[in-house]
């Protein structure tokens, strides 16, 4: 497959979490971001999301620190580059518990 076949089929996957999470009350693009974080292989930064996901700088970076702060995702330290690097938090109890408690 080609990786513009597979970016393709994980846009796709992203958006229709995409659309889960805004049913839960979260923002649509906070799930599109969290899934490449979780399927990715490697952290990403900004500019990776940028690229994956064809969306401004801002809202990324404003996403990003939202997801922060819902314990929903982690910087973990800085790239080659400099730049943040993110994945997603591995304790998905503490997630879906973080998330009940978004909800009440």
């Amino acid at each position: 497959m080609e990786a513009n076949d597979s970016l393709q089929q994980l846009n796709f996957l992203a958006d229709e979490i995409g659309e889960l999470v805004y049913n839960w009350g979260f923002k649509r693009v906070h799930g599109r971001i969290w899934t490449h974080l979780f399927l990715s292989n490697r952290p990403l930064d900004a500019s990776d999301l940028v690229k994956r996901l064809d969306i401004s700088k801002a809202l990324i970076s404003i996403s990003l620190r939202e997801l922060i702060d819902l314990k929903l995702i982690a910087e973990i330290g800085k790239s080659p580059k400099g730049t943040h690097l993110y994945r997603t938090n591995p304790d998905l109890v503490r997630v879906f518990l973080n998330i009940l408690k978004f909800r009440e």
